[in-house]
Formats: structure tokens, sequence, C-alpha cells
């Protein structure tokens, strides 16, 4: 008997210790709260972008040929198709899902809710894409020479 109530005690605590896992629905609201669709946008516009850079930084500013032009026109377009495959919000929405109920407890997403929806979240939320862009455009600055 008192191995059953010791064996009792270790459940409870192992239930408080991780808590309840996030249901699905607020999951989905934590998502739309963080615009994370407007996110994955703003990240193909700007690898589309770093793209772009790649292909001129290809052609070191030397004229090329009709032909060229094509052939790297292509390679752009079909690495951006891809790009954009992947990075499809509905494709993805099912990986941040299961992601997020790995990571977070109900009770943890449930605070991130109340974060997001505050002034001071909206306002992050807000300015991540322009944070992003930045970032992106220093470590291409960065990484750049290096390639």
């Amino acid at each position: 008997m008192k191995h059953l109530a010791v064996l009792s005690s270790a459940f409870v605590f192992c239930g408080v210790a991780f808590g309840a896992p996030p249901s699905r629905a607020s999951i989905e609201k934590l998502l739309a709260d963080t615009e994370a669709d407007k996110m994955l946008t703003s990240i193909q516009q700007q690898i589309d972008g770093m793209l772009q850079n790649t292909v001129q930084q290809a052609t070191q500013g030397r004229p090329i040929s009709l032909g060229q032009q094509k052939i790297l026109d292509a390679f752009k377009q079909k690495a951006t198709a891809a790009i954009n495959a992947q990075l499809d919000y509905d494709n993805l929405k099912t990986t941040y899902i299961q992601t997020y109920s790995e990571s977070f407890t109900q009770e943890e997403v449930d605070r991130l809710i109340a974060f997001y929806e505050s002034p001071t979240g909206k306002m992050f939320v807000a300015k991540m894409p322009a944070v992003t862009q930045k970032s992106m455009t220093l470590m291409q600055q960065r990484i750049g020479p290096t390639i």
C-alpha cells in the first residue's frame, strides 16, 4: 500500500511537472496571433531577393547573352518555385502544430497567446518582418564575400 501511495504521488508530480499538452485550437490561435503565415511570405520574398542577388553576382556585372539570361531566369524561377513550395504555410501548418504541441504545455501556449495579444506582443509581431529583412540583408552582406 505504501508503494502505491509513492507511485501515485510520482504520477501526480509528473503531471504537474510536464503539464497538459496544448490543444490544436490553442496552437492555431498562437500561430494566427504571431502571423506565422505572413512571416513565411516575408521569408519567401527575402529569399527571392537573395536569389536575384546571387544571379547578379554570378554575372559579376558582365553583359550576358540572351540565352544565358534565359538560363539564369529559368534557374531562378525553378529555385523560387521549389522554395515557395517548401515554405507554403498550409503545408507547414501541420509541422508547426506538431512541433508546438511537443514543445509547449497548454499553460505555456496560453501565456504566449496572452503576450502576443498584448500591445507589446502586437508591436513585436508588426516589427518582426522588418527585423528579419534587415537581419537577412546583413547576413548576406557578411557571408557574400566568402562565397
